[in-house]
């Protein structure tokens, strides 16, 4: 078989390297992990040595989808864990979930059959209608968790009342406005959806983003968002403030969280904030 390497993101996922299971529907999707023009890129980057998967994906037939799920269940198509900040899971679900689904929907991924047992809270960053499929941040650093979720053919979904971020629906309504997104550990995950909301209704967004996978690095520069790397200790907030944003919204611990609200106090600053609900992780 013809070599297909490709240095950047092989390790995230090696299926490029079996024909039978490349191209898959992530790259319909545009969310390819390897190929960069099947993320949305104008161009190619992957330095490839042989065919490469967009042109297995223009001249092959996609991997077929399985059957649909019963109601509350779903396929985990793929589960790429995205260490330290969790996974990215990508799931086919029923068309009766599928209604009562929206970005940024919280639910929970249950696997009960000992002695492997799954509980972990997850957010949707996207909902594809066409395929029944869902793109899924899911929250959890436990190896064995993220060995079952890359394994499982089949998990159960239930839906959770809780908020991933509080203030989401006020900050979904900012128009033409200056908005700051602050992110670290789990919350880099839901970076790239929140920036791409926000930029639907006109604002400008700057992001502080802690240190995070290269795949989400990636997708926030692929939104043109303006990025400002810190580490989690050296997060320059007073600075930041200066620059007079109409919000705020910080997916980060609640240690940094409490800094920004001292200096908020601090400067006399009314800023509203969204906030990540990191109660959710307390047993990830």
């Amino acid at each position: 078989m013809e070599a297909r390497l490709q240095p950047n993101f092989s390790r995230l996922c090696n299926d490029f390297l079996e024909q039978d299971k490349c191209p898959c529907i992530l790259a319909e999707l545009k969310r390819c992990p390897v190929c960069s023009h099947l993320q949305g890129g104008e161009l190619c980057n992957c330095d490839w040595v042989g065919t490469c998967v967009y042109t297995h994906y223009r001249f092959s037939e996609v991997a077929p989808l399985p059957a649909n799920p019963d109601r509350k269940k779903a396929n985990i198509i793929k589960a790429f864990p995205l260490s330290p900040g969790g996974m990215l899971i990508y799931a086919q679900i029923s068309q009766q979930m599928l209604l009562a689904l929206n970005e940024f929907s919280l639910i929970q991924l249950r696997h009960i059959k000992p002695p492997a047992v799954l509980r972990v809270p997850a957010a949707v960053l996207e909902v594809f209608d066409e395929q029944s499929m869902i793109e899924l941040a899911v929250f959890t650093n436990d190896l064995q968790c993220q060995h079952l979720l890359q394994t499982l053919p089949e998990i159960t979904v239930e839906i959770l009342r809780d908020q991933i971020v509080f203030g989401l629906v006020p900050l979904s309504t900012v128009k033409n406005s200056k908005i700051l997104v602050i992110a670290s550990g789990y919350g880099c995950l839901l970076t790239p959806s929140i920036i791409r909301m926000l930029q639907s209704a006109g604002n400008e967004v700057t992001t502080a983003l802690c240190a995070s996978h290269p795949v989400i690095q990636e997708r926030v520069k692929a939104l043109r968002s303006q990025i400002l790397p810190f580490d989690s200790k050296h997060l320059p907030i007073k600075e930041l403030l200066s620059q007079k944003y109409s919000f705020i919204c910080t997916l980060a611990q609640d240690t940094l969280n409490k800094k920004l609200t001292n200096s908020l106090k601090d400067l006399h600053l009314n800023i509203p904030i969204a906030l990540l609900n990191n109660d959710l992780f307390l047993n990830s």
